[in-house]
């Protein structure tokens, strides 16, 4: 009982200790909520995709299949944040620190503020695949969100070079509860 009252204790601490880093740490990139006029999000590059390459087959509530691109952000966006006094800083999107993408500044801290219930947020991304699925030659966007301020993002779709894919093996085989085993 003993030991388990001393991991209670360490454990305690040791989670003290990271709010008390995260607080006084610069994770926050931005100092004065209230003094943020807009924001400017710069593609690094034109958004386009390929069709039906980098996401997912997916069925919308209608039963209806669509192909579900994953996200399109690109190493080196950036984010500017525009402040009332005219001012600017600049955030670009990148594996930072362990990989952990996000938008960070030239000192490495962090685009992302703590709100009224103590949650950090960041940039948001969201987009209407569900509904109005991306296709080569329609309007297809994907919205960034930050601080209630939204940007639409144009997203193009080309076609695909590929138009079929075939694959044959030299030998058979047969799957039997999900264990591949020669056949015979």
């Amino acid at each position: 009982m003993k030991l388990l009252k001393k991991i209670y204790i360490l454990n305690a601490i040791f989670f003290a200790s990271l709010l008390m880093f995260s607080i006084n740490s610069k994770v926050l990139g931005v100092e004065k909520i209230e003094d943020i006029k807009d924001f400017n999000y710069i593609l690094k590059e034109e958004a386009v995709l390929v069709e039906n390459d980098d996401g997912d087959f997916k069925t919308d509530d209608n039963g209806n299949k669509y192909f579900h691109y994953h996200d399109i952000q690109s190493e080196g966006d950036t984010i500017e944040i525009i402040y009332n006094d005219g001012t600017t800083h600049t955030y670009k999107y990148y594996g930072g620190y362990d990989d952990n993408y996000s938008y960070y500044d030239s000192n490495g801290t962090r685009l992302c503020y703590i709100d009224s219930n103590g949650k950090y947020k960041e940039p948001k991304f969201s987009d209407n695949q569900e509904k109005v699925h991306w296709k080569v030659g329609t309007n297809n966007y994907a919205t960034i969100e930050f601080l209630g301020i939204e940007k639409k993002i144009s997203v193009k779709i080309t076609e695909s070079p590929v138009k079929a894919i075939k694959y044959t093996t030299k030998e058979s085989y047969i799957a039997t509860d999900a264990i591949l085993d020669r056949a015979y």
